[in-house]
């Protein structure tokens, strides 16, 4: 039996977490590849770090991998490794990760995943002998496939969907990611138990907590795969494809029972980016998890579908334990969120807060993304209106980033909008992509830099003056 150690790589030094999280995709690979006979580990590089740090002791990698990880390496001997990234701000502590490895153990082969590798795959695979293969996209389907070209000589490479390798003369080939998982209700649940849930426990004291329930984690919930909508600045569409595929009710309440009854679990965060595309599944998953009787409390930090937003739909998730959300309200101005590719119309979000504020405990965190190129001091000050006029305690301000392969960067490239030089021969290590950057990369036509800076602050200090209880959720 082949043995596949998952590594998750470790956070950014300029970016500590206090808080820790089962991330899912490792564990619905793991899942995925026992299901097909392979022997899987799982190190979360990741959440071992915030321990270490939360215990007193300063994480170094080097120090980490030549004591903890190359033991448990030696002695366990795996054929393969995968290595997952988060997101862009961990590509270069995963680099380093896989430099050591190689160094360690030259033989060992290693496939590294997610949305950074996914959208610079061949420029990484032709500038780094660190990884020998990069999967795009979601990888249940095509890891296995793939393992089984490798293992087996069961097809070739090149029929991997989403697969970037070496050719026999060094060549890299980047196959198109053009399948995307259909059945999501066939997929084995995430593998829990390969971790030890205790270990992502954290001071949950100060949350939210209308129903008094007793938990110590939130547990992430994928319901549905990818977003059709297509907002310019979006790169989600590289790796879950662009069109809605959701889990039946059954099958997602099913996974909240198994984590509700075997695991204790009571709070969850769907992790979805439209929960609430399809209304009436909304409705009937959250009537499920009442039917079944799961006192349970959830939010959605992703995001929500304001275009279905009604009665309804609120009165039946706010009854199965609904108490937050994030929702991308974008701009105050129509004429720049049809700009950003979206039809949602303010009409459309100053109803959907009129539903929301009857409820007390709701929690609706606001996120606007600021500095599009069309930006101009009359859609900042639309903008501006209505985060006044919904009555915002909790809102993101977002920097528009042009991420490589979106509209939005080839929008930028063509009318020379970026506020600095790009390298654009090694994109792939630009931190100026990383998710949390302040200082924006695009200059608006009719703005500079520093009004979108000081429009930024100015908002901040306005919300915490009218609510200095409550903190405003930044970016």
């Amino acid at each position: 039996m082949k043995r596949i150690l998952l590594l998750n790589a470790p956070g950014p030094e300029f970016l500590k977490f206090e808080e820790s999280h089962i991330p899912l995709a490792p564990l619905y690979i793991a899942s995925s590849l026992r299901q097909h006979g392979y022997e899987v580990r799982y190190i979360d590089v990741h959440n071992e770090e915030i321990l270490m740090e939360r215990a007193g002791t300063a994480f170094d990698l080097e120090a980490y991998f030549t004591g903890s990880l190359s033991e448990r390496l030696s002695a366990w001997a795996p054929d393969f490794v995968c290595m997952f990234v988060h997101f862009s701000g961990r590509f270069r502590p995963a680099v380093k990760l896989a430099t050591l490895l190689k160094a360690a153990m030259p033989g060992l082969p290693i496939i590294t995943g997610g949305i950074h590798p996914t959208m610079f795959a061949v420029d990484i695979m032709q500038d780094m002998s660190c990884f020998d293969y990069i999967m795009k996209g979601e990888a249940e389907a095509s890891l296995v496939e793939f393992f089984a070209a490798y293992f087996e000589g069961k097809g070739s490479f090149a029929d991997v969907d989403g697969l970037v390798y070496r050719d026999a003369s060094g060549q890299v080939v980047g196959n198109k990611k053009a399948k995307f998982i259909e059945d999501l209700d066939a997929l084995p649940f995430p593998a829990y138990d390969m971790v030890n849930v205790k270990d992502y426990s954290y001071d949950t004291s100060k949350w939210q907590n209308p129903r008094n329930l007793d938990f110590d984690m939130t547990y992430h919930l994928i319901t549905s795969r990818s977003c059709p909508i297509g907002c310019v600045f979006c790169s989600l569409f590289m790796v879950h494809g662009n069109r809605f595929r959701p889990r039946s009710p059954k099958n997602t309440v099913d996974e909240i029972e198994h984590l509700y009854r075997d695991y204790g679990q009571s709070y969850f965060s769907i992790m979805d980016d439209n929960f609430t595309m399809n209304k009436r599944r909304a409705v009937e998953i959250a009537n499920e998890i009442v039917r079944r009787n799961l006192v349970i409390q959830f939010d959605m930090p992703h995001g929500m579908f304001l275009e279905t937003v009604d009665e309804e739909l609120v009165d039946a998730l706010v009854r199965a334990g609904w108490i937050r959300a994030s929702v991308a309200v974008e701009t105050g101005s129509d004429a720049l969120r049809r700009t950003m590719g979206k039809k949602l119309t303010s009409e459309q979000i100053y109803r959907a807060f009129d539903i929301f504020k009857k409820y007390e405990h709701l929690r609706i965190n606001g996120c606007f993304v600021l500095g599009m190129p069309q930006e101009t001091r009359e859609t900042l000050g639309e903008t501006f209106e209505m985060i006044k006029r919904l009555e915002l305690k909790n809102l993101a301000l977002h920097v528009a980033t042009p991420f490589p392969g979106t509209p939005l960067y080839d929008y930028c490239v063509a009318h020379n909008c970026f506020s600095r030089k790009v390298p654009q021969d090694k994109l792939y290590y630009c931190e100026d992509f990383y998710w949390y950057s302040k200082t924006p990369l695009i200059k608006p036509f009719a703005l500079e830099v520093e009004d979108i800076i000081e429009f930024r602050t100015m908002v901040y200090s306005y919300v915490h003056s009218q609510d200095k209880g409550r903190i405003a959720y930044r970016d």
